[in-house]
């Protein structure tokens, strides 16, 4: 999306120079926050037109990279979600695709847990909180606890102790 093609960049520019926020833009032009910030950072999506998504596909090698099946493919970013280029997309089955993102929450999460303190109260509480966040994305047990380095009978005691 080049600036020449939204005529918004430009508006959306000249208001953050005045510190605006997205939400207040937003609010403003009647588009949502995310898309301000979309367009702000000249964020190209990846084609959600099946014709387009299927040309992106074929041109990624229409299999799996790491088990080379051809069924329930999808698109994976190597590095973020706003780079579109060919060189930043694989295809993988699902199967795999949860797995990369299992592995790279993993990573987030570790990285949060050696900024905590080393109090056990906070690092319980932080533990508790991580573990309902990723719950309400739909991990399972299993998920939630290698994410966290935790087995997935401590992770249903948290549960459990909750309901």
């Amino acid at each position: 999306m080049n600036m020449e093609n939204n005529p918004l960049q430009n508006i959306i520019i000249e208001l953050r120079e005045k510190r605006w926020t997205y939400q207040e833009i937003g609010d403003t032009l009647k588009i949502s926050r995310q898309r301000v910030h979309q367009i702000y950072k000249n964020y190209t999506p990846v084609p959600w037109n099946k014709k387009e998504r299927d040309g992106v596909m074929v041109a990624l090698g229409s299999k799996c990279k790491v088990c080379k099946t051809t069924r329930n493919l999808e698109i994976h970013h190597k590095n973020g979600r706003t780079n579109n280029k060919k060189k930043n997309l694989v295809l993988l089955c699902r199967k795999h695709h949860r797995e990369k993102e299992t592995k790279r929450q993993a990573k987030k999460i570790t990285k949060e847990v050696k900024y905590i303190s080393k109090t056990r109260i906070q690092k319980k509480e932080f533990f508790e909180k991580a573990v309902w966040d990723l719950k309400t994305q739909g991990k399972t047990l299993r998920e939630i606890g290698y994410i966290l380095g935790k087995s997935h009978n401590w992770v249903w005691l948290i549960v459990k102790k909750k309901l």
